[in-house]
């Protein structure tokens, strides 16, 4: 099911022409422009995770607000703290 590729397919959705520099993490280390990169598609498919469950057939199999909320919360402080 297409739902299922989406992690290998995310980046060809992110601009190719962003340019992530390297960069202090808030716990002082230097983090490498692929790392962030790498942490940017993440949240990115994390986050269209959430969509797609919103977006089920079915209102039993879509995600509680409560539950998109601690979600999308727990993405942002991820990228916040990487």
């Amino acid at each position: 099911m297409w739902r299922w590729a989406l992690p290998e397919r995310v980046s060809e959705i992110i601009d190719p022409n962003l340019h992530f520099e390297e960069g202090e993490a808030a716990n002082g280390h230097l983090q490498s422009a692929d790392y962030i990169r790498d942490k940017a598609v993440e949240c990115v498919t994390l986050s269209l995770r959430i969509g797609i469950r919103c977006a089920m057939e079915s209102p039993q199999e879509r995600m509680q607000m409560q539950d998109v909320i601690s979600e999308l919360t727990a993405i942002r402080n991820g990228w916040i703290h990487h």
